[in-house]
């Protein structure tokens, strides 16, 4: 069967000396893992668009073991995040991401989406924590795992002074129903937005505005979340946490001197 889609590549690997296996998130089948054929040199016609994040546009034929690329046409690459290494690194850890949690033979425009324009913003260099963590909330929703924070799961509160979300078990409670258990406190800006990325349109979700420290507490909510919620352990963003403190480290030693 033939199959022709959209996709971006998330990942590839040599095979032998001409070949290539990828991985690609594809606009109607969800992730695919495909055979390219000869494409590990420059004058392939292929070549191009079968780099990691490239956006292209495929016809693949699906046979009973393994799926082959046919033809790649190149729409567009997103080479300007691998200028930066952070940026690089949160690139990675998005495609890792959404290996782990988009299944095969799916509809998955939703999260190709939501990846295009995540890379997108990346290669401006606009603010990639906010990025990584309004990517995070919208994949969750867009995986099912809607996070619970309508109001206290306890009392009803619909907010606090702060709340407590239990990343876990996916509750949130008030001050006075808050207990012992693995969960993120959450002032009321962090909740506010968390709540607005959660409901607000595709094309709205990077409009949002919080103070510094609201968002890297909504930051650390939802990064412990997402990955409580794929159960797997994400070799990428521990990389991008190293990354982020050497250049916190880097910035720190020229300042000092």
């Amino acid at each position: 069967m033939r199959t022709d889609t959209e996709g971006l590549i998330l990942m590839d690997r040599v095979v032998g000396d001409k070949d290539r296996c990828l991985v690609i998130l594809t606009k109607d089948c969800g992730v695919k893992n495909c055979f390219v054929r000869r494409a590990n040199k420059p004058n392939s016609r292929n070549f191009s668009a079968t780099q990691p994040l490239s956006y292209s546009r495929f016809s693949i034929f699906e046979g009973r073991q393994y799926c082959v690329v046919e033809e790649a046409v190149l729409i567009r690459t997103f080479f300007g995040s691998a200028e930066d290494l952070v940026r690089l690194s949160l690139a990675n850890y998005f495609c890792e991401l959404v290996m782990k949690t988009v299944p095969e033979n799916t509809e998955s425009s939703q999260v190709l989406e939501l990846l295009l324009n995540s890379l997108h913003l990346l290669e401006k260099n606009s603010q990639p924590e906010r990025i990584k963590t309004i990517f995070e909330i919208r994949l969750a929703v867009i995986s099912g795992w809607m996070p619970q924070l309508l109001y206290c799961s306890g009392c009803g509160a619909y907010e606090d002074e702060t709340m407590y979300f239990y990343y876990q078990e996916n509750t949130l409670r008030c001050i006075k129903c808050h207990s012992e258990g693995l969960c993120c406190p959450l002032s009321k800006g962090a909740l506010t937005a968390f709540r607005y990325v959660l409901c607000a349109e595709p094309k709205k979700i990077f409009s949002f505005r919080t103070a510094e420290d609201s968002l890297r507490q909504l930051g650390v909510c939802t990064e412990k979340y997402i990955t409580a919620m794929t159960a797997a352990h994400l070799y990428t963003l521990d990389y991008y946490h190293q990354v982020v403190q050497l250049e916190k480290d880097t910035a720190g030693t020229e300042t000092a001197e």
